[in-house]
């Protein structure tokens, strides 16, 4: 799954997450990492991240490309905007995503 944010503000962080329109976070579901210590994503991550023309398909099975639509911080008082919104469609498909599914962003 690529998530193109298209030149909007993004601090990326070990820990990105994606929310619908409404604002309910649909990746990573929380049953998906849930007692994964903080160090392990901490040091790993959950995600790729790549400049434009960086990320290259090959290798990949398969390839569904969202769009953000806009960035958040995590609460007032945070200047870090590491959530990313997309639209119901896409929030779908990303429910959709097989366990196995890779994360990347495209800065």
């Amino acid at each position: 799954m690529v998530v193109e944010l298209m030149g909007l503000p993004y601090a990326q962080g070990p820990s990105p997450a994606i929310l619908d329109p409404a604002g309910r976070q649909v990746w990573p579901e929380a049953e998906r990492v849930r007692g994964v210590p903080t160090e392990v994503v901490d040091r790993s991550g959950i995600a790729l991240f790549f400049r434009p023309g960086e990320f290259r398909e090959e290798g990949y099975a398969r390839v569904v490309r969202v769009r953000a639509l806009q960035t958040r911080s995590r609460g007032e008082g945070n200047p870090f905007r590491e959530l990313v919104v997309v639209g119901e469609e896409d929030a779908r498909r990303l429910r959709e995503a097989p366990p196995t599914c890779q994360l990347v962003f495209i800065r």
